[in-house]
């Protein structure tokens, strides 16, 4: 060890700098979240994606178990937001937002710390600040900011491991991808892709077989120990195990893991129907997809030539280098812009990295050719922007917290309680079909059905058994939204199940007292007057 004597003034003097301007970049992160959080935070609601996510959060809270009582994404976000929810004595959409603002507000407090690590020494504070701006404007929509957080936590643990490779950072690169996949299991593969490449990258011109042996072994070792909650899970929990085999076969069973949409390239952009300002933005939207190929492509190319010549690329670069392909393929799933934005953080990153190797006012332009096409193209994503004429929104009650929300919001929000006050005397079920999670959220009821968003066909046997809820919990009305999902015909309610929809028709009177929207198919039970 050497005697701290000997260590050079300077040496102390840029480490003390470099951890004062980390820990700056952290705070600054927390503040960017905290100003976005007060502009947008009571604003927009969303029955369909949004309400998934609270449905599971209030169930979990009330004991239920994510995949096996209801339908859900893997369970580790639910227990997330239950958990903090608990603390706070609350339960309504507002604390499941701000318990996915502080996963964000962390998320971006350690890539700002990351990048400012990555600087070389160099003063950055507005070149950190347009990055924390620019990486802000992309984190969208709220309800997914778990898959941005595990995104930005990946990239950050690798370079870790790339910049100090030993046991210990690899076990732990190897635990955020195994705590990734239990936040979602496609994380999990793509951290074990990008943890397979950076262990091949390792390799190139190895000097000790033996440590880089044992770095593998302990990265192993940590995916697993990550895991353990699921791996738990499926032993203790009764049923648990069943139900997630029946998620996994069930994507097999649909070839997919989105429903896919065509990717928005630049020159498919049809400028006469379009206004010129959302025109430009589509086009900047399909370069931004060729910018994640392009980049994952390129990047991984020079950083391992550069590694074949015996020279060290930034740790940070080569982390997003391996993790922009398999973060493409998420963005590519559903190629729009809230999975692009999904998918496109490593990209980001890595480009923000590429900017801090500049000197002086190139650093700034760069940054700033990749800020302000970012802001122009994600701004219209945000439910502050959408809101931001008094004529547009108008604030509502959602259960005990007030939201500023658009005209169509309202207006479901209106309809279900006045559904709700109109059931019969005693009766507190009813079925929504197949968008509206939300609507058992916001009236903090269960669902009859373990589905409760419907995108792909179901098989006969299923919809036997989901008819056998519905009939055991009497519903005192019943809501199917009739809607093509993106045009498709063959995605309507009647066609991806059958069985149900004809049950409903036989068993519920439909009635238009309610709502004169032809989309809203409304019953009462026959016995209703």
């Amino acid at each position: 060890m050497t005697p701290i004597r000997h260590i050079k003034p300077e040496i102390v003097q840029q480490t003390l700098g470099t951890n004062r301007e980390m820990f700056l970049a952290f705070l600054g992160g927390l503040i960017l979240v905290l100003v976005a959080f007060v502009w947008e935070g009571h604003q927009g609601f969303n029955l369909w994606d949004e309400g998934y996510l609270w449905y599971g959060v209030q169930r979990s809270m009330l004991g239920e178990v994510p995949l096996r009582d209801f339908q859900a994404y893997d369970p580790a976000r639910y227990y997330w937001c239950a958990l903090l929810m608990k603390v706070a004595g609350a339960q309504g959409i507002m604390a499941v937002r701000v318990a996915v603002a502080v996963l964000q507000a962390l998320a971006l407090g350690l890539a700002l710390a990351t990048l400012a690590s990555a600087a070389r020494g160099r003063r950055n504070g507005w070149f950190l600040l347009i990055c924390g701006i620019t990486l802000l404007v992309w984190m969208v929509p709220r309800h997914k900011l778990f898959d941005i957080a595990i995104s930005i936590a990946l990239v950050c643990t690798f370079a870790r491991w790339i910049r100090v490779p030993s046991v210990a950072t690899s076990i732990l690169a190897g635990m955020v991808v195994g705590v990734a996949a239990c936040l979602g299991r496609n994380h999990g593969i793509y951290g074990l892709a990008a943890g397979a490449g950076i262990g091949i990258y390792l390799s190139v011109r190895c000097e000790g077989w033996r440590r880089w042996s044992v770095q593998m072994i302990g990265f192993g070792a940590g995916v697993v120990i990550g895991y353990l909650p699921i791996v738990f899970m499926m032993i203790f929990v009764s049923g648990f195990y069943q139900a997630f085999i029946e998620s996994i076969k069930f994507l097999f069973e649909v070839k997919a893991t989105n429903l896919p949409l065509p990717i928005p390239w630049p020159w498919t952009v049809d400028f006469s129907a379009l206004p010129l300002a959302e025109a430009c933005r589509q086009v900047l939207l399909g370069l931004f997809f060729m910018t994640t190929l392009v980049f994952g492509i390129f990047s991984t190319i020079h950083v391992v030539a550069r590694r074949l010549r015996g020279m060290a690329p930034s740790p940070l670069l080569v982390a997003c280098a391996f993790l922009a392909l398999p973060y493409a393929h998420y963005a590519f799933s559903r190629a729009d812009a809230g999975h692009l934005a999904l998918g496109i953080f490593p990209t980001l990153i890595g480009c923000m990295e590429l900017a801090s190797s500049l000197h002086s006012w190139r650093r700034m332009l760069t940054v700033c050719v990749l800020a302000l096409p970012s802001a122009f193209t994600m701004i219209v994503s945000h439910p502050g922007w959408q809101c931001r004429s008094s004529n547009i929104c108008t604030w509502i009650s959602v259960g005990d917290d007030k939201l500023y929300v658009d005209a169509t919001a309202a207006s479901n929000v209106e309809l279900l309680y006045r559904l709700r006050d109109s059931e019969p005397h005693g009766s507190k079920n009813f079925f929504a079909a197949p968008f509206w999670p939300g609507a058992y959220a916001l009236l903090g009821r269960k669902s009859p059905t373990w589905e409760i968003y419907t995108a792909w066909p179901r098989s006969d046997e299923f919809q036997r058994r989901e008819i056998t809820d519905i009939e055991r919990s009497k519903p005192a009305f019943v809501v199917i939204y009739d809607l093509p999902l993106d045009g498709h015909d063959e995605l309507r309610y009647a066609k991806t199940h059958p069985l149900i929809d004809t049950y409903v028709r036989a068993n519920f009177n439909r009635t238009q007292v309610f709502s004169d929207d032809p989309a809203l198919q409304i019953y009462l039970p026959r016995t209703t007057p």
